[in-house]
């Protein structure tokens, strides 16, 4: 009997690692898609409109944002009386504060119209991402807050 109990006890273990499999970072990747609505539903995403209010220094501004995927955005934002202006698109971008003394618009560096143009994709950097010609990869855990 206890040889029995034993070999259960020592088979049992190694029949359940078979149902253990470990997630790779596409698997990972797909279950967000699948948490914010699908592929389905956010290759259907063509524009984005928000109102809002951005909270600075102590202080509430209102802001809105219009937005058509891969082409363009802008987003305007009410500071002290004045609105604070920037748009970007494919090719460029321009913005105007009058906080810093720009009453007309002023075309942004480069550096800022590429780090802007991540705003036109309303699916996520994510979405297609080999496609586009990135990679993901896994690089560990990471604890927070003990967990």
């Amino acid at each position: 009997m206890k040889m029995l109990r034993f070999g259960i006890m020592a088979i049992l273990p190694v029949c359940c690692f078979g149902f253990l499999v470990a997630q790779n970072v596409d698997d990972i990747i797909n279950k967000h898609l699948d948490a914010v609505g699908g592929k389905t539903l956010l290759a259907k995403i063509n524009t984005f409109y928000v109102e809002g209010t951005v909270t600075a220094m102590g202080a509430d501004y209102n802001t809105k944002v219009n937005s058509i995927t891969g082409k363009a955005l802008k987003s305007e934002t009410e500071v002290n009386g004045s609105t604070i202006v920037q748009c970007i698109t494919d090719t460029g971008g321009w913005s105007i504060n009058p906080l810093m003394g720009q009453n007309d618009a002023t075309p942004m560096t480069a550096e800022e119209v590429r780090l802007g143009k991540a705003s036109l994709d309303l699916r996520g950097m994510l979405y297609n991402y080999q496609e586009r010609g990135f990679t993901a990869s896994l690089t560990g855990r990471e604890d927070l807050q003990g967990i």
